[in-house]
């Protein structure tokens, strides 16, 4: 289930963020430039060994206003892991990563030049589990034992 989370105050571009979103959420923020709002930050929890995509999307795409999205990508401590500008030919950004840990990461949307703008932060999870319950995909469903023809004859109480 995607939820949208919208900024209703800056976001702190550091752990100390109050905003936090699940992979298939999108956050929709605001860059000022006024005061260091050059980078709001978004934490997320994510499973080892999963695969995620994370967006940054602004003017290029028609889901903001920030002209030149940077996109990044942080650990628990806050030490910078990656970065994308200019993902194909358009100006939004995008990460595609595995995590290494399970636990908190946090998303910095900035902007290349001037941080003035709205964006949307989107993410994906690239390989979701499926539930089958007590069924295994791919399951060998053939009986090893030989099968004997049934009795013949009249059944008791018949």
């Amino acid at each position: 289930m995607q939820n949208i989370i919208t900024e209703t105050s800056d976001a702190e571009s550091s752990v100390l963020t109050a905003y936090a979103i699940s992979a298939g959420d999108t956050f929709s923020g605001t860059l000022s430039g006024d005061l260091g709002d050059t980078e709001d930050w978004v934490a997320i929890t994510l499973e080892s060994g999963r695969s995620y995509e994370f967006y940054l999307n602004g003017r290029y795409s028609g889901n903001g206003t920030l002209g030149d999205p940077l996109l990044s990508l942080y650990d628990f401590n806050g030490g910078y892991i990656t970065s994308n500008d200019d993902y194909g030919s358009g100006t939004d950004s995008r990460i595609n990563f595995t995590a290494s840990y399970n636990g908190i990461y946090y998303l910095g949307a900035g902007a290349y030049e001037d941080p003035t703008g709205s964006y949307q932060l989107s993410t994906e999870l690239l390989n979701p589990e499926r539930e089958y319950g007590n069924f295994a995909p791919n399951a060998n469903l053939t009986n090893s034992t030989t099968h004997q023809a049934p009795p013949t004859g009249t059944l008791p109480g018949s």
